[in-house]
C-alpha cells in the first residue's frame, strides 16, 4: 500500500487504488471512510472503505486478534451475500500489515437520523411507509437467517444500522458481529461477553442465552416501534416506560402517534415480547403479519425517496460535489487508466480497419453498378 502522505485526518489522500475522501466514523474494530475509485470500465465510483484498526480504541492483544477474526469473517460473509437490502462488498484485503474491505456506498440517511429530523418537525411517517420499511428489513433478515443453512444472525440491528438511500432503497448495514449459531463459531461470542447495544439486545441474550433469529426479530420489533411512534428510545426513553435488566418496556406506539392502529400496537407488542416463544418465530411470519397494512400496488420506494428529498438534499449534493472535486485530481495517481485506453483503442480502431478493408476491396474490383452488391458495414459498439 502507498505510504501515508499526511496525518490520519488529512483528506483527500491516496490509499492504494482508492482516494480517501472523508472520514465517516469509527468503531471498535476500525475506521470507516468515504472513498473514490475506478470502475472496471474506467468510470468513477464512490464507495466505503472499512479499515481494520482504530488507534483510539484500547484492546488487549487477545481482543485485537479476536476483532481481527470478526473483521475477516464480516468480509468473507458479506462477499457472499446477494440481496437488494444488503450492501454489496466489492473486495477485501487481509494480511499482516493491512486489512480492509470495500463496500457499496449508500447515499442517504440512517433511520436514526430520519427519526430525529421528523421528530424535530413534529411529523410522523405514514403507516404504509412504516410497514414498507420494516418489511424490507425483514426481507433482508429472512435471507440472512436462511443463507446456506448456516444459522446466521445479525446481532446488531439498530436504527443506526439501517440506511434509507435517497433513491428510496432500505439497506441493513454493519455485519461486524454477525455470527453463526454453529459450535465452531462460539469462541468469538463467549457467554460472558455482550456484543451489540444493550437496549436493542433481546432479554434472553442479556441473560446469557445463546442468540438465535428471534433475537434479530426482537430488534426488528424495536425498529417497528420507533418508526410507528416517531421517536428513538436511545434518545431518551418515554417518561412512562421502565427498564428491566437493560431492556426497555415500552408503551404502545399509539401513545405517541394517533395514526397508529390497535392492530399495529398488537404487532409491535408481539415483536418485542420479552419471551422469545411468544414473538414472531421467523422473518417471513413477520412479513405476512405486516402485509395487510400495505395497500395493493403501493409504491413504498417512491414514497420513501419523496420523503427523504425534504431533508437537506441540496446541502448533501453540494457536499459530495465538493469532496469528490477535491479528490478527483488524485484518482489518476491512485488508479491510472491504461486498460481503459486500450479498450477504447480496440473498440474504435478495429471497426475502422474493417471498414477500410471493405472499401478497399470494393474499389479494387470495379464492375458495373448493376453487379455491385450493397455491403453491410460493421457498426462500432460503445465501450
Amino acid at each position: 500500500m502507498t505510504a501515508a502522505v499526511s496525518s490520519e485526518n488529512a483528506f483527500p489522500r491516496i490509499f492504494g487504488s482508492y482516494v480517501l475522501v472523508s472520514h465517516l466514523g469509527d468503531g471498535g474494530m476500525g475506521r470507516v471512510y468515504l472513498a473514490l475509485t475506478r470502475t472496471e470500465d474506467g468510470g468513477e465510483r464512490l464507495c466505503v472503505v472499512k479499515r481494520f484498526g482504530n488507534p483510539r480504541a484500547h484492546f488487549t492483544p487477545d481482543q485485537v486478534e479476536e476483532n481481527r477474526e470478526r473483521f475477516r469473517r464480516e468480509a468473507l460473509l458479506t462477499m457472499k451475500l446477494d440481496h437488494p437490502s444488503i450492501p454489496r462488498t466489492f473486495t477485501w484485503v487481509h494480511r499482516e500489515d493491512q486489512a480492509f474491505l470495500v463496500q457499496e456506498f449508500i447515499r442517504g440517511v440512517t433511520v436514526e437520523y430520519l427519526l430525529s429530523r421528523m421528530a424535530a418537525a413534529d411529523e410522523h411517517l405514514p403507516m404504509p411507509l412504516v410497514a414498507h420499511i420494516v418489511t424490507e428489513i425483514a426481507s433482508a433478515l429472512d435471507y440472512l437467517h436462511q443463507f446456506r443453512g448456516w444459522g446466521l444472525v445479525h446481532r446488531d440491528l439498530t436504527s443506526s444500522n439501517v440506511m434509507c438511500s435517497l433513491a428510496g432503497a432500505v439497506k441493513v448495514i454493519d455485519f461486524g458481529i454477525a455470527k453463526a449459531t454453529l459450535a465452531a463459531d462460539a469462541s468469538l461470542t463467549r457467554p460472558n461477553i455482550l456484543v451489540g447495544k444493550p437496549l436493542w439486545t433481546a432479554p434472553e441474550v442479556l441473560e446469557g442465552q445463546h442468540p438465535d433469529r428471534r433475537a434479530d426479530l426482537y430488534a426488528l420489533g424495536l425498529l417497528f416501534w420507533c418508526l410507528a411512534a416517531g421517536r428513538n428510545p436511545e434518545r431518551g426513553l418515554p417518561d412512562d416506560s421502565t427498564t428491566s435488566g437493560g431492556t426497555a418496556i415500552l408503551p404502545p406506539p399509539s401513545t405517541f402517534n394517533l395514526e397508529t392502529s390497535k392492530y399495529i400496537d398488537e404487532l409491535v407488542r408481539k415483536a418485542i415480547d420479552c419471551n422469545p416463544e411468544r414473538r414472531f418465530q421467523t422473518a417471513k411470519e413477520f412479513i405476512e403479519a405486516v402485509a395487510p397494512i400495505i395497500p395493493t400496488a403501493y409504491q413504498g420506494q417512491r414514497e420513501l425517496a419523496t420523503t427523504l428529498s425534504r431533508y437537506q438534499p441540496a446541502l448533501q449534493d453540494k457536499f459530495f460535489a465538493e469532496v469528490v472535486g477535491r479528490a478527483r485530481p488524485l484518482l489518476d495517481q491512485a488508479a491510472p487508466l491504461p486498460s481503459k485506453r486500450r479498450k477504447y483503442l480496440v473498440v474504435l480502431v478495429v471497426p475502422a480497419l474493417l471498414v477500410a478493408a471493405v472499401v478497399a476491396t470494393y474499389f479494387r474490383f470495379p464492375s458495373s453498378a448493376a453487379s455491385r452488391v450493397p455491403v453491410s458495414l460493421p457498426v462500432p459498439t460503445s465501450p
